[in-house]
């Protein structure tokens, strides 16, 4: 046997040992990461309809989604059960919204609507208030007033609460597999886009490059959520009406409106979307919607001491004690007040 040969042989045996500890070095590495950073697939949670609303949550659901308990009511919201109307002497506020709204990451009784009921039934003692969480995962503003008019209307509450982020504004997705159930654990650890070292990896990339360039986040993610504002026939232009609609309806009924505008969690003192930001309020003013944007709340803070997770930049637990904090500071006169008065 020839000195070249058995080199070549050792050289060879000493890189498939590299490649193997390697691979097993990212696996438990990865299997880490799993035990402490949650998935965030939803799947199983909803299912399709053949309502506009094109998707909604399964009722009576239980299950334990991105880290935390998901638990639907009858009437598939994540909530107690809803009375068929309001109690004696107790307010009914709805608060229409996405995930940021459900909660996403967010134990349920530390979802803003949550927080609110309790905030309300304190500062507002002796009156008595029951606050709904009619969050869905990717909603829109058109899903959202659907949810309004068909569901949340006819029920008289006394004020409704949009909870608004600049994503609302995207169209319906119809294709998403919501009601597919996820797959098997060994399937989805070799799956890229389960994987949370490429997330994490990710993440950290982003961060460095926003070191020494701080308007940057994604390719093309504040280009495509600004161009939903400014462009004429972007889709804000076809969704602001359902808003307007909503604020009509709600001062016709006697019903409060608030237009909740919630700040996406990046950067909030070189916010890259302040200009829609001012495009959305302008729009209020011009129609006398009542709003209140929560930006200003979280100047001078720490985003990303304000996600879910590593790869999740939902608002956390803190992030959702400011936005009920804020709301219900926004309320505290208006809730004192005849609601006739409402949404002016």
């Amino acid at each position: 046997m020839s000195s070249a040969y058995r080199l070549s042989r050792v050289l060879i045996i000493n890189i498939v040992l590299v490649t193997v500890l390697l691979a097993l070095t990212l696996l438990g590495f990865e299997l880490v990461l799993r035990a402490v950073i949650p998935s965030m697939d939803f799947r199983g949670l909803s299912q399709r309809t053949d309502d506009p609303v094109a998707v909604k949550m399964k009722p009576n659901a239980d299950m334990n989604l991105g880290g935390v308990r998901v638990v639907t009511n009858s009437d598939g919201y994540r909530d107690r059960e809803f009375a068929s109307a309001p109690d004696a002497g107790e307010k009914l506020i709805g608060v229409v919204g996405d995930s940021v709204t459900f909660g996403q990451g967010v134990p349920q009784d530390l979802t803003y609507p949550a927080l609110m009921e309790k905030r309300l039934n304190t500062v507002l003692a002796p009156q008595r208030f029951r606050v709904w969480n009619l969050g869905v995962c990717g909603y829109n503003t058109e899903q959202e007033y659907y949810v309004f008019k068909s569901f949340l209307l006819p029920r008289k509450p006394t004020w409704v609460v949009m909870g608004y982020n600049l994503h609302n504004s995207q169209p319906i997705n119809k294709r998403e597999p919501t009601d597919e159930p996820q797959a098997s654990w060994m399937r989805r650890l070799f799956d890229p886009s389960e994987s949370r070292t490429l997330a994490v990896l990710k993440t950290r990339v982003g961060a460095l490059i926003r070191f020494f360039k701080p308007d940057w986040y994604a390719s093309s993610f504040v280009a495509n959520i600004n161009d939903m504002y400014t462009y004429p026939d972007g889709y804000w232009e076809r969704r602001k009406r359902f808003i307007a609609d909503a604020h009509t309806e709600c001062k016709t009924a006697g019903v409060g409106f608030t237009l909740a505008i919630l700040p996406i969690m990046v950067n909030f003192d070189q916010y890259p979307f302040l200009q829609s930001n001012h495009i959305i309020i302008d729009f209020c003013k011009a129609n006398g919607i009542d709003y209140i944007d929560l930006l200003p709340f979280f100047k001078g803070k720490d985003y990303t001491r304000l996600h879910v997770s590593l790869i999740d930049s939902h608002a956390n637990k803190d992030a959702q004690a400011i936005f009920a904090d804020a709301i219900v500071g926004h309320l505290n006169d208006r809730l004192s007040l005849p609601a006739s008065g409402a949404g002016s």
